[in-house]
């Protein structure tokens, strides 16, 4: 639909013309449950993305007690110590190995991301000197190996958060985002995701050389270089349900009047929280890499369905 130059309007168009329930009510349940009785829970190093990734998890797991599995987020925008010249190991080993749960025990699994959308900023040193392509592949390349390397000698699995794609226009429809001026390009995490996708197969390829990258596939190779790293892509969410994101970015934005602060104080994007939409593709990430118990939902969707929440994501949404 054609957005008439403000958030208000697009959304209210996106749900006449998909039509979707998702942005007119939120959507916080999912009915999602992935039994996961021998986790000791997740740590989370990353961004507001991550954070939100994080917020789901215990939402979908449940241990032997019924209780939710415990969570732990970092904030880690950009990531941590990646300037080192270790690129980062030192700075996440440190921060893993003193990390426990609330019964004192080390986590099951970390995620680390935030190494997307904050590299969108002109401050970015690897962009800087290799431009935004290689200078993303490059610092994937370096980061990956670290934490690669790491999952091996902690004995953890670590899942690599990748980078997430963002709307553009909706970031830049009226009011825009506050600081939208300091980001580069907002295509460039939809490149960097099959960046990520290239160097994440390759350094997982045991003869681990670069020839042919584009073939090579993770699942049909057993002898994985890496077998303790993971990679989870959040932009495949993105793509599947365009236009949903209030505020071009996060599933769990929402603004109605009265709930924002400063320069959204009183502003009304007429559009609601769809962070469930994290739950299902979060709990298939478990069950396809940990051999969780399979998931069992009652209420949950894929994206949007007429009126209610359609099996499909709404992808009249594209077209602002």
């Amino acid at each position: 639909p054609q957005a008439g130059g403000t958030k208000s309007f697009f959304f209210e168009k996106l749900r006449k013309e998909a039509p979707t329930a998702l942005t007119s009510k939120p959507y916080t349940s999912s009915g999602v449950q992935l039994g996961s009785a021998s986790m000791r829970g997740a740590l989370f190093f990353g961004d507001s993305i991550v954070r939100e990734i994080s917020d789901a998890f215990p939402k979908i797991t449940k241990s032997t007690n019924g209780k939710s599995l415990p969570m732990l987020f970092r904030w880690a925008p950009g990531g941590l110590g990646l300037q080192e010249d270790d690129h980062g190991l030192s700075a996440y080993r440190n921060a893993i190995m003193m990390a426990r749960n609330e019964s004192g025990v080390p986590y099951s699994v970390v995620f680390v991301g935030g190494l997307g959308i904050h590299h969108l900023v002109p401050k970015a040193p690897c962009l800087e000197r290799n431009g935004p392509t290689l200078g993303h592949e490059k610092l994937i390349e370096q980061v990956l190996t670290a934490l690669g390397k790491l999952a091996f000698e902690l004995e953890v699995p670590i899942v690599f958060v990748g980078v997430m794609a963002i709307d553009g226009a909706t970031i830049l429809l009226d009011p825009p985002k506050h600081d939208w001026a300091k980001f580069r390009d907002f295509s460039l995490p939809y490149i960097w995701d099959g960046v990520e996708a290239k160097v994440f197969a390759g350094i997982q390829n045991s003869s681990n050389e670069f020839k042919n990258i584009d073939s090579i596939s993770v699942e049909e190779n057993p002898k994985k270089k890496f077998p303790g790293l993971y990679h989870f892509r959040p932009t495949a969410l993105a793509l599947q349900c365009p236009g949903v994101r209030c505020d071009g970015m996060h599933f769990g934005s929402g603004w109605a009047r009265g709930r924002g602060s400063g320069y959204l104080a009183n502003i009304d994007f007429d559009c609601t929280s769809s962070e469930a939409l994290w739950h299902r593709p979060l709990a298939e990430f478990f069950l396809r890499n940990f051999g969780e118990k399979p998931v069992r939902a009652k209420h949950d969707v894929d994206c949007a369905s007429p009126r209610r929440m359609p099996r499909r994501c709404p992808r009249a949404a594209t077209r602002r």
